[in-house]
């Protein structure tokens, strides 16, 4: 499943409003995941969910609707502090990205996509 021309047009203006200020890098897992999801016809509309969701934390992890938080549930499998993020909020099964603070301070690492455990 790809983007439809009317997300891809939503995709593009809310990444005009917003200035990266953040380099996003993917984890291999985090790749699959979405490849997954991408390849999956009952999660229409997530993809463009997630991709939002990155274009926002690139933009500002504190982005309101974001609503970034630290994980600690994850910091011993990743050995790092790691941060939770909305894709959706108020769904059953709400998404939510997993990620951390790269070597330099413009770096985020996506380490996960996952409904809320």
């Amino acid at each position: 499943m790809t983007l439809s021309k009317e997300d891809k047009e939503k995709l593009l203006e809310l990444q005009k409003q917003l200035e990266k200020k953040f380099k996003i890098f993917l984890t291999d897992e985090f790749r699959e995941q979405l490849k997954n999801i991408k390849s999956n016809p009952t999660q229409c509309g997530l993809e463009f969910q997630i991709k939002a969701a990155i274009t926002k934390l690139a933009h500002s992890p504190k982005y309101k609707g974001l609503n970034s938080h630290k994980y600690d549930s994850l910091n011993e499998k990743y050995r790092c502090e790691v941060w939770e993020s909305y894709v959706q909020n108020n769904t059953p099964g709400t998404w939510r990205l997993f990620w951390r603070y790269g070597k330099e301070k413009d770096m985020i690492t996506l380490l996960l996509v996952t409904p809320h455990p």
